[in-house]
């Protein structure tokens, strides 16, 4: 019996410098019956198929848009032009491990119930050095929901969905991956409508192991644009077809599934609003950019906590600067009480 046939897409922009590793990566695999797909978004020329067929030596197909598109719409014109029973999206700057492929399917085979295999993730820098990893001590097999709440609940630290195992048939069901301003969590919003009233498989022996850099898509959006994002993805948890139905057969299940979702995602928002914003903006502009996210109260609760003491620190900071005999004054009292 002929093993499934697996599609493997690779969505490139103009970022070329990795996409060798990344081919490399899957010319790698152990397992044989793979059909690779490397598509061009980023009118490159003839400079990708140069690269693919020094490094890929085996058959593969090879797609180019003649204008760059929405990165998500880019995404799903790989879903369409998959053959394979599965599907696995991989990053130009990302690699997965040898294993990688056959022990997902043996996975899917193992559990035909499951729409999905997680593999384990591990960051790395550009460098290659790897940052984090997620947990290697995870069940094989999680009902959707016991999925999406150790997620939201960073149970396991899974890092990234971009490259998972998926059945073919049910992104197609669940009509591909979902458009969200700037891409951010377009996979995950597929991943919940996949996963709600199925099973998800969790295997620690195969590895993706993505790339972060400045460049990465998540990374290089502005905050407004980030919180433009968060305002759809809020918007698809409460209109998307499949969820509504989800959420009226299980109103108790789907308030408290989207309420984690919802803290997962302001808590993403806001722990890049307070780290790399931070960095990148004027401490006007970086407070008035808190403003663009919708109304969550903990959210804004948060963001003024900050602000309150960012302004103590500054009005602090400006008196000690203008009146140094303050800070003097200061150093002689704590000495005088050490002393004491």
């Amino acid at each position: 019996m002929q093993a499934p046939l697996v599609t493997i897409g690779i969505p490139v922009y103009n970022r070329l410098r990795f996409l060798p590793q990344a081919v490399q990566s899957v010319e790698a695999q152990d397992y044989q019956n793979i059909e690779l797909i490397v598509s061009d978004n980023g009118v490159n020329g003839g400079s990708i198929p140069e690269i693919v067929g020094k490094y890929y030596k085996r058959p593969y197909r090879f797609r180019q848009n003649l204008s760059t598109i929405n990165s998500t719409l880019h995404w799903n014109q790989l879903v369409e032009a998959a053959t394979g029973d599965y599907f696995i999206m991989l990053g130009d700057d990302d690699e997965i491990s040898p294993n990688f492929v056959s022990d997902l399917v043996g996975a899917a085979q193992q559990y035909p119930e499951i729409t999905v295999v997680i593999p384990r993730q591990e960051q790395m820098d550009e460098e290659g050095r790897t940052l984090r990893t997620s947990s290697e001590m995870v069940p094989e097999l999680l009902s959707g929901e016991e999925f999406i709440e150790a997620w939201c609940r960073g149970t396991y630290g899974w890092l990234t969905f971009s490259t998972i195992l998926m059945k073919t048939s049910e992104i197609r069901r669940c009509g591909g991956y979902v458009v969200i301003p700037t891409g951010n969590a377009d996979e995950d919003a597929l991943l919940i409508k996949m996963a709600l009233n199925h099973s998800i498989g969790v295997s620690p022996r195969s590895i993706i192991r993505k790339r972060q850099h400045p460049t990465s898509l998540g990374y290089c959006c502005t905050y407004p644009e980030l919180t433009e994002g968060a305002r759809a993805f809020i918007r698809f948890l409460d209109t998307d077809d499949i969820l509504c139905d989800y959420a009226k057969h299980n109103v108790k299940r789907w308030r408290m599934l989207r309420g984690l979702i919802v803290e997962m995602l302001w808590k993403m928002c806001y722990g890049r609003w307070n780290d790399m914003y931070r960095s990148r903006l004027s401490l006007l502009k970086w407070a008035a950019v808190s403003l663009s996210m919708p109304w969550i109260p903990a959210y804004y609760s948060s963001v003024g906590r900050t602000l309150w003491d960012e302004s103590k620190f500054t009005v602090i900071t400006s008196i000690k600067r203008r009146f140094p005999w303050i800070e003097k004054l200061s150093r002689s009292l704590r000495k005088a009480r050490v002393e004491r």
